[in-house]
């Protein structure tokens, strides 16, 4: 049965009802005065997002206090009473405060046809509240804002609109897109200083400083300092091996071999050069990993600017000089050390291979060139080139994780679609998400 209830709400519909579709927002429930806040920050910005992109709304008091007056609470009541209100779009959630962090969950209805006041979209996030970082009014509120607009976007990249005055469904996927691209530019350009080429350039002149004091300045001003504990053990894990044969190379260089008289190999030959590299340019990935998450983190929260960060040029120019660092300076920890590993590896066979053997003779007191294998040379050069090809592109494309949150559930309508076309045959099909 419809519920009766609504003359306030139709006397306020009655000069746009037809215009466009029509959207509700109910109470998003919170258990704090913080989550309250919080709560009605996103309520706000739900209603602006779906205003600036062709959607008439209720206001929200209206609603609320509608829907209140009649006990009308429960969610079967409530879509009920969007129907007999002709609300096309009904959305309502929570906000759960649990002190170190923040759950936010919200669900949007299709009430009319396609739909029939099925769920379209259930969007849940967890916000961990770091006790280091202070988050004001204006923080919390572009964390609403950057969350409102994800939940909209996929909403609206399912959500179809069929007007009252005709059959010709209206598929709103085109703004879904562009409300997600226009919030996402927007938080960059936020939290991110412009950058120049002048910061490009910065970065690589501090490059083999920033690497030559990089066992000892990560580990405590980097990892420590920022308490990222994840990033310490990997890099406890994963540099001493670079570290060992940095030293060796060094400590046991070709230089030193020959005043032994003892022969020298290849692989002294190449270590010492891999020395060098570590040195001024290999130390730099793990420096460069050392101090990201820290400035992405701001950034994620809006508590500050960050300089150096979010350059495409910066994080070619980096993965072309070191293995791995520009998708470091991504925050793609992970891959960063993929990258790490494998072109070092590519890196010291390559050099090993270009290498020649020097073999002592005790007679002469001189030494004499061994023969190297050079199509071997060659196709580990290649691949190293092809590989750091692959990371360069890889770190281009890469975009830093700068959202404030953690996705706990996800849910977009997978059920079939009816609909007609503008010629008015029947069009069938499904709306499906994939997660990648």
């Amino acid at each position: 049965m419809k519920i009766k209830f609504i003359p306030i709400i139709i006397l306020l519909l009655t000069n746009t009802l037809y215009a466009y579709p029509v959207a509700g927002v109910s109470a998003i429930l919170s258990n704090t005065t913080r989550g309250y806040s919080i709560a009605s920050l996103i309520e706000k910005h739900i209603l602006d997002i779906l205003k600036k992109n062709n959607f008439d709304s209720i206001d929200a008091e209206i609603l609320n206090r509608e829907l209140t007056k009649f006990n009308c609470l429960e969610e079967k009541c409530i879509l009920n009473f969007a129907e007999s209100a002709d609300i096309d779009l009904m959305i309502y959630g929570s906000v759960i405060d649990k002190k170190n962090s923040i759950e936010v969950k919200l669900e949007a209805f299709g009430i009319n046809t396609p739909f029939n006041k099925r769920v379209i979209n259930r969007y849940e996030i967890k916000i961990p509240l770091n006790a280091n970082v202070n988050l004001g009014l204006r923080e919390f509120s572009l964390i609403g804002e950057e969350h409102a607009a994800k939940f909209i976007s996929q909403t609206l990249n399912v959500f179809v609109y069929h007007n009252k005055e005709s059959s010709i469904p209206v598929p709103y996927k085109d703004k879904g897109y562009e409300i997600s691209n226009y919030y996402e530019n927007r938080k960059r350009e936020i939290v991110f200083e412009k950058s120049s080429i002048y910061d490009t350039f910065f970065l690589f002149a501090i490059t083999p400083v920033a690497s030559a004091s990089m066992p000892a300045v990560s580990p405590y001003l980097g990892y420590y300092m920022n308490n990222d504990w994840k990033g310490l053990g990997l890099w406890m894990l994963n540099a001493p091996p670079y570290l060992y044969l940095e030293a060796r190379g060094f400590l046991n260089s070709p230089k030193r071999i020959k005043n032994r008289n003892e022969d020298v190999s290849k692989n002294d030959k190449a270590i010492n050069r891999f020395a060098w590299y570590m040195l001024f340019l290999g130390g730099m990935p793990l420096f460069v990993d050392s101090f990201s998450p820290g400035y992405l983190h701001q950034a994620a929260y809006f508590t500050g600017s960050v300089s150096l960060m979010g350059s495409n040029v910066s994080a070619c120019m980096l993965s072309l000089i070191s293995n791995g660092a520009g998708l470091f300076y991504r925050g793609e920890r992970y891959w960063g050390y993929f990258y790490f590993h494998l072109n070092n590896i590519l890196l010291f066979m390559t050099m090993r291979e270009f290498s020649y053997p020097e073999y002592y003779n005790e007679i002469s007191n001189t030494y004499e060139k061994g023969s190297r294998n050079k199509n071997r040379a060659i196709a580990y050069g290649s691949l190293f080139i092809l590989s750091k090809a692959v990371e360069i592109c890889h770190a281009l494309i890469a975009k830093e994780n700068i959202s404030s949150g953690e996705v706990v559930d996800e849910y977009i309508i997978p059920a079939p679609l009816f609909m007609l076309d503008e010629k008015g045959s029947p069009v069938f099909g499904v709306n499906v998400t994939a997660k990648f």
